[in-house]
């Protein structure tokens, strides 16, 4: 990670890598967003808003600001899979990661402005990531005030060994992070 916060992938000499996959991706992206772009710029020049340059400058920065939502929401579902314990759990928590990163914003066709759909969409992923992360400082102090407890209540005892003592709140030593329910939190069903 280099003074700007941005992540680079080093070869063994030091040298800056990008993979093809990635550049795959960036170009398929590419494509379905001019594709997208010519229908707004049609839509606009109908509208009689004739910049060009304009709506797709407005378009990138709607994507720009949805891939910054989707990082940060990605981040914290990072932080989640690290203090995931079992197997199952990890790979539902990893499934939540892939498909953080493959959201995308609905984009109406119909609509002359691109900007309210993607707001909505970052406005969204913004909150599903500030709440996950104070779900996640408080699974943290749980697990800092039980940690507390067992060696605070008889450090001298070495015979219970790390063990739970019987003055530790139950809430504290069942309170764990439910993959199903970070799944509903971030990726609810529609209702019908």
């Amino acid at each position: 990670i280099d003074s700007d916060g941005l992540v680079h992938t080093v070869d063994n000499d030091g040298e800056n890598v990008i993979y093809d996959h990635a550049f795959n991706q960036l170009f398929e992206m590419e494509a379905q967003m001019l594709v997208s772009a010519t229908q707004f710029i049609a839509a606009a020049e109908r509208e009689s808003i004739p910049e060009k340059s304009k709506v797709l400058h407005d378009y990138l920065q709607c994507e720009l600001a949805l891939q910054e939502a989707k990082l940060r929401l990605v981040t914290v579902l990072l932080d989640v899979l690290q203090h995931s314990t079992e197997v199952s759990e990890r790979r539902e928590n990893i499934q939540l990661v892939i498909d953080a990163i493959h959201t995308r914003a609905p984009v109406h066709l119909g609509s002359v402005f691109i900007s309210s759909t993607y707001q909505l969409k970052v406005s969204a992923l913004n909150k599903q990531a500030q709440l996950l992360a104070q779900i996640l400082e408080q699974q943290r102090r749980y697990e800092r005030d039980y940690t507390s407890q067992i060696h605070t209540q008889n450090p001298l005892d070495k015979s219970l060994a790390g063990f739970p003592l019987n003055g530790v709140s139950p809430l504290a030593a069942a309170h764990t992070l439910s993959t199903s329910s970070l799944s509903f939190l971030l990726f609810p069903s529609p209702s019908p």
